[in-house]
């Protein structure tokens, strides 16, 4: 299935717009590859503007962002990586362009047994919510882990532990983390656990920016 185009047309068909209908795109590869190769995706296409991308098989892999990935792959609608089973995804943005980062223009959900890193030179932005330990597979609670190695996170709200019976990790070694808004700790009370470990790097969520702490 491929990203299906729309068009519409004016009076006497003088002016004709189309435009390219966003889609899922789902990661079919059983090992690990470069997040720009076509053949890695369901949709026999790299991601593209404004679709939903989707790690979740479950075979434990390592997808990488780097400096040989096209950058018109990197802006998107929704991100989700995890697993249902025991593996684990992990995307790694290393060495990126730093003025094209992956742009997650909605919503990032970092779920049971998936794994961020942001190493060398990696860029990520997130205009919604990161969700760590999120809802997905509730049959198979687990930790959600957010890694910044190094490169630059700039991220609206972000919640760690947001699922029941699952964890949410953040480990900051160096780099730049920027919360804009709000940074929440274990949003399920009674059933999910946030914790924030901070050895280097820098953490930036500042009151000129209506940043608050909650949980």
């Amino acid at each position: 299935m491929r990203r299906s185009i729309l068009c519409s047309t004016g009076l006497a068909a003088v002016l004709i717009t189309c435009g390219v209908k966003a889609a899922t795109d789902n990661w079919t590869n059983s090992v690990g590859s470069n997040w720009g190769t076509a053949a890695n995706w369901s949709l026999g296409l790299p991601p593209g503007s404004g679709d939903s991308i989707t790690i979740t098989n479950n075979t434990t892999k390592t997808v990488t962002i780097n400096s040989g990935t096209a950058t018109n792959t990197m802006a998107i609608a929704n991100l989700t990586v995890g697993t249902p089973g025991t593996a684990t995804n992990t995307l790694d943005i290393n060495t990126a362009i730093t003025n094209s980062p992956l742009h997650v223009l909605t919503n990032f959900f970092l779920q049971r047994g998936g794994t961020i890193k942001v190493e060398t030179h990696g860029f990520l932005q997130v205009d919604g919510l990161t969700s760590v330990g999120a809802l997905g597979f509730p049959s198979a609670p687990g930790i959600g882990s957010f890694n910044l190695n190094a490169g630059v996170a700039q991220l609206q709200d972000m919640i760690l532990g947001d699922g029941t019976n699952s964890d949410g990790v953040l480990n900051l070694s160096n780099g730049t983390l920027r919360v804009k808004g709000t940074l929440t700790l274990a949003n399920w009370p009674f059933s999910s656990t946030g914790a924030a470990t901070v050895l280097g790097g820098t953490l930036i969520h500042t009151n000129g920016e209506n940043g608050q702490f909650a949980n």
